[in-house]
């Protein structure tokens, strides 16, 4: 738990970090390049992790 924990807070650090920058360089663009690693995580979830649903 406590190396997931620090891995999700380092990865929060790094993206309120680098978030400014990136606005100020691509404007509402940083949005979609959030949105779009959303949507890669999802298809990830979706399709590749297997469901334990009833196991």
């Amino acid at each position: 738990m406590s190396l997931t924990t620090s891995s999700t807070w380092m990865c929060n650090f790094i993206i309120g970090l680098v978030t400014p920058d990136i606005i100020e360089s691509i404007g509402y663009g940083t949005y979609l390049f959030f949105a779009a690693f959303a949507l890669i995580a999802f298809a990830f979830t979706w399709f590749i992790i297997p469901r334990t649903k009833g196991k």
